[in-house]
Formats: C-alpha cells, structure tokens, sequence
C-alpha cells in the first residue's frame, strides 16, 4: 500500500495538518482509525463492494465514517511538540526551545 499508518503519523508530528485546526495530539491519537477506515473502503471498493450512487447500506447518503471521526482536543506541551518537529523535520518550525 502507498500510504500506511507510518505516512500519516510522521506528516501529524512534523506539524503538517496544523492549518486543519485540530490539534497534533488529537490528530495522533485516530490517524490510526482513519488509515484503517479510508484502507477498509478501498479494499471494498476493490472487490466490487461499494454502492453504485454512493451512499450508505441505508441510503441516507451520509458521509463515510472516516470523515466523522472526532478528533479530541487534547494538545502536547510546546516543548513535546518541537521535539517532535526535531525528530521530523531535523528543525523547528513553530517556535524555538529558547523561547
């Protein structure tokens, strides 16, 4: 697969879906539930099984449940963060541990 749980993890930590508005740890703690969600939908669709008008079993048309996933609110300290950025990027971008 091109894109495993590793892709979406290292992308949360560098700090690439901050523009998003939710926060990393949020986005850390269901990046694994929305891998599983969007890889279990593609292997349907794969064999065949996914609804010709796309919407649900039930017809309703709502979202996949991928897209309502809630992402809890809860934040690393600033210092967690860059470390995190660090270890990512090899530099800070959203601040600096001096600061």
């Amino acid at each position: 697969s091109a894109c495993n749980k590793k892709v979406p993890e290292s992308l949360v930590k560098a700090g690439a879906f901050d523009s998003l508005g939710h926060a990393r740890k949020g986005l850390f703690l269901v990046h694994s539930d929305a891998v599983d969600s969007v890889l279990g939908t593609k292997k349907a669709e794969a064999l065949g099984q996914f609804d010709l008008f796309g919407s649900n079993d039930d017809g309703t048309g709502t979202a996949d449940p991928v897209f309502t996933i809630k992402v809890p609110d809860d934040e690393w300290e600033d210092k967690h963060k860059l470390a995190l950025e660090r270890e990512m990027l090899g530099l800070y971008v959203s601040g600096h541990p001096l600061n």
